[in-house]
């Protein structure tokens, strides 16, 4: 598989790698601004090393973690669930704060702010995510993504 690497991002690595020093600190390039990198910042900050730089392609941290408009709706697009405790880093940041919820047998669905996400938009949203799911074909051209295909036809 060929892989197309943005050239600026390659000037900026180069300028980045050519200015770097050793001498005090390691200094540490962490790709990505998602929960991965904020996680890989702060370990390295908890151990000391405060030379590193986050390089994100977006106008915004967060990754796949992202709220978006849908209609006259907010939904998250991505990241809603925290799957394993065990040697999660994800798991043990959001764990402190207690903003995790196991499941059981409903399913309760929040806005980022908190609030409960209206039942019957929900169940609006869940039939469209269950004919994509099942019949993904009709409704996703063009090898583009679920959340590309939702934007495309409800914003």
């Amino acid at each position: 598989m060929i892989k197309i690497i943005n050239f600026s991002l390659i000037l900026i690595l180069l300028e980045i790698l050519t200015n770097a020093s050793c001498e005090d600190s390691p200094s540490v390039i962490i790709i990505g601004a998602g929960p991965s990198g904020i996680a890989a910042a702060t370990k390295l900050y908890e151990n000391g090393i405060t030379n590193f730089t986050i390089l994100e392609a977006e106008n915004r941290i967060g990754g796949r973690i992202y709220s978006a408009k849908l209609v006259d709706e907010i939904i998250d697009l991505g990241a809603e669930f925290c799957h394993g405790k065990k040697d999660n880093v994800v798991y043990k940041l959001a764990n402190v704060y207690n903003v995790l919820q196991h499941l059981d047998v409903k399913l309760d669905f929040y806005y980022s702010s908190q609030e409960n996400v209206d039942e019957n938009f929900f169940g609006q949203l869940f039939h469209i995510f269950s004919d994509i799911h099942h019949d993904g074909e009709k409704y996703v051209k063009d090898n583009i993504s679920v959340g590309e295909y939702l934007t495309k036809t409800f914003v």
